[in-house]
């Protein structure tokens, strides 16, 4: 489905969606000349896909800031992988004396899902977890729609 994006502000879908069509163009098409999947190509077809934390609704991921259509729930695009990498360095460490880890570590903790996987690591299934976490209360979002989409 497609999504409300916020961030990009005036987020053109339509456009990127063109881009996308225009790299399968530029990559050969979807099947090579023998009818094999030309993989390039294939990987320029889309944008990937992300969930609302909230309530696990799907969306094509586009921008770095969405808007659930269906519950009006505010979250980076990359809240899943950022929550997931928060977990993993809690459990195994950011391995002392590798200077880049340790930065890398230190600016994620300021990504809300990053630090929050970090301070409440879990050895549980981490998908199904993230999904059963109380996200809009975790963040303190705000359950209204405030700027009316639906």
């Amino acid at each position: 489905m497609d999504p409300i994006v916020i961030d990009p502000p005036d987020f053109d879908q339509h456009a990127a969606w063109k881009e996308c069509h225009d790299a399968v163009e530029k990559c050969g098409g979807i099947q090579d000349a023998d009818g094999e999947v030309n993989w390039r190509a294939a990987f320029s077809a889309d944008p990937g896909v992300c969930s609302c934390p909230a309530c696990g609704e799907s969306y094509w991921c586009w921008g770095r800031r969405q808007r659930c259509r269906k519950c009006g729930f505010e979250y980076p695009t990359d809240a899943w992988p950022m929550y997931a990498d928060g977990v993993y360095a809690a459990r195994f460490g950011n391995r002392e004396g590798n200077t880049a880890r340790a930065a890398r570590h230190k600016e994620r903790m300021g990504h809300p899902y990053y630090r929050y996987g970090f301070e409440h690591p879990v050895d549980t299934d981490l998908y199904d977890t993230f999904h059963a976490l109380p996200w809009r209360k975790i963040m303190d979002n705000k359950t209204e729609n405030e700027h009316g989409d639906t």
